[in-house]
């Protein structure tokens, strides 16, 4: 941003049909706009590597969360995937579903493939 007052803004952008800066005055609610257009719509994914969420720009993004009045966000809670399954609702991850008898854990698997054509079997007991 270039200069702003109570009913104007002027900022600078590149005008990619010639590749030369140049400097654009719109009204207040007009440049709001642009910017908005930018905002994703909640519960949508979207690139955040750009922008004022980029990891360079924590500090920029948290001084514009303190001008808008804010609070820093809060990091979501750390859930291990047993917390995670109880919370959806299913049965004890820990318990066998048929009988309900504890589950215990015997081998640890590989987690390499192993190469194309090769087929491997586990022998029947």
């Amino acid at each position: 941003m270039l200069a702003a007052d109570g009913e104007a803004v002027t900022f600078g952008y590149t005008d990619h049909r010639d590749g030369k800066r140049k400097a654009m005055t719109l009204s207040a609610a007009a440049f709001l706009n642009r910017v908005l257009e930018h905002v994703p719509e909640p519960r949508t994914h979207g690139v955040r590597a750009y922008g004022l969420y980029a990891a360079g720009k924590r500090a920029v993004l948290s001084y514009c969360r303190a001008v808008l009045g804010q609070p820093p966000p809060e990091p979501p809670p750390v859930l291990t995937w047993q917390d995670a399954w109880v919370a959806r609702g299913d049965a004890d991850p820990t318990r066998c579903a048929v009988c309900g008898r504890p589950l215990v854990g015997t081998r640890t698997l590989p987690r390499r493939r192993p190469p194309a054509g090769e087929v491997r079997y586990a022998r029947a007991a």
